[in-house]
């Protein structure tokens, strides 16, 4: 079954991390070009791994309101797309 795609409604943003990832986000998927090869997303993918993480210490995904829990989930399904046509990342643990 196809997965549910949530939209990334930054209003709701509700702690600096969110909008700190969302922001690193922005500038990693403006590296990518649509021709892009592993490199070039390994190269955009790397500067925000710290947002990540930091993302992940303060940040509970799944919160009690539905509409802040599915932003923060488009969130995070909108970095993984990153890597769609570039690199097989189910290979890796996580993900």
């Amino acid at each position: 079954a196809e997965t549910e795609r949530h939209p990334i409604r930054t209003a709701l943003f509700q702690q600096p991390e969110e909008r700190a990832l969302y922001d690193a986000y922005q500038a990693a998927a403006a590296k990518l070009t649509p021709t892009g090869n592993v490199d070039e997303f390994l190269s955009a993918f790397a500067p925000i791994l710290p947002a990540i993480t930091a993302f992940f210490d303060a940040v509970l995904v799944n919160a009690d309101d539905p509409a802040l829990r599915k932003t923060r989930l488009g969130l995070l399904q909108a970095i993984s797309a990153m890597q769609h046509g570039r690199a097989d990342l189910s290979h890796l643990t996580g993900f």
